[in-house]
């Protein structure tokens, strides 16, 4: 799913994308029903304004998830998993890769950001902006942080690497509410003197953010300062190149 937008659907789960792994789970999802091989690849994407009891913005049992430069935002869960859910597989345990996505504003009794559940294998972090809780049911699964995330407010995803930045309050995360921002998406632009910007020296973007060429989510080059910032959105800085 590349440069798209998703928003204001319902269903019982996965209220924007229900991502299976063509196993015999009844199936409820609302906007986009996702099954190859129990692989997803999300970029570049608006997911936003959607509602369900569980994963109201993205539910995915799939064997693999991997998600970069996109805005996970305004989601309502009325059980778990406001932002995402993730759980295991007929197939086996699954895999979360979560690599410069800005996940805010997302609503759930449990779990507003993220509910890892059900032989859930890995969720793997890095440069991520974590606005919200995360619940990995003990014994299903692991967060593994390869540094560079925030999370506002709160330490309950795992993110322990010294470049992490956890329990930030909201006025030092500095996020815009979502709009057009360019590009044609509505994303979440850190405002001036947020911890987000340049929060990854320019030398490790490479190797932080292993996308190549190093874009954010509405194709603006990284870095614009000193450094790469953290989640979907890139801040414009004039005479940047």
């Amino acid at each position: 799913i590349l440069e798209s937008t998703i928003d204001g659907n319902r269903a019982g789960e996965g209220g924007g994308i229900y991502g299976f792994d063509a196993s015999p789970f009844g199936l409820q999802g609302g906007e986009l029903l996702v099954s190859a091989l129990g692989l997803i690849t999300l970029q570049a994407t608006t997911v936003s304004n959607n509602t369900a009891q569980r994963g109201a913005g993205i539910y995915s049992i799939s064997l693999r998830m991997a998600a970069w430069n996109n805005t996970i935002s305004g989601n309502v869960a009325t059980v778990e998993g406001g932002a995402l859910y993730v759980g295991g597989t007929s197939l086996g345990a699954s895999t979360t890769h979560l690599t410069a996505n800005t996940i805010a504003d997302n609503a759930a009794p449990l779990g507003s950001a993220l509910v890892g559940a059900a032989q859930t294998a890995m969720v793997r972090f890095s440069a991520n902006i974590v606005e919200g809780d995360c619940h990995l049911l003990e014994g299903d699964g692991t967060s593994l942080s390869l540094g560079s995330n925030i999370q506002s407010l709160g330490d309950s995803c795992g993110l322990s690497q010294p470049t992490d930045r956890v329990d930030v309050a909201s006025e030092e995360l500095g996020l815009t509410p979502l709009a057009d921002n360019g590009g044609g998406l509505e994303t979440h632009l850190p405002r001036a003197g947020s911890v987000a910007i340049d929060m990854i020296p320019e030398a490790q973007c490479g190797e932080v953010l292993p996308i190549f060429p190093l874009f954010d989510q509405r194709r603006v080059g990284r870095p614009q300062g000193l450094g790469c910032d953290v989640g979907a959105v890139e801040a414009e800085i004039a005479g940047a190149n």
